[in-house]
């Protein structure tokens, strides 16, 4: 067999063999997600049960400052 056709071979092998890795990946985030979200429901003014939130509050803990947002997408702190 010529070089060429073993190289193009090679790589024909690892583009499915991680195309098959990435198709595993995508079937395990939601599964993750679904046992680490939480729903937050007492967002009217009005609410005064806020049990929903203690989730919030427990990793936030005796914290002074916390920072929330995302470090890109506009937010100029590069």
């Amino acid at each position: 067999m010529h070089l060429r056709y073993r190289i193009q071979f090679s790589i024909l092998g690892l583009f499915f063999f991680f195309a098959t890795k990435a198709q595993d990946v995508n079937s395990v985030i939601p599964k993750i997600l679904d046992t680490r979200l939480n729903q937050i429901v007492s967002i009217a003014p009005s609410d005064t049960n806020y049990a929903d939130l203690k989730v919030i509050r427990d990793a936030i803990g005796n914290a002074k400052i916390v920072m929330l947002g995302e470090q890109d997408h506009g937010d100029a702190a590069s």
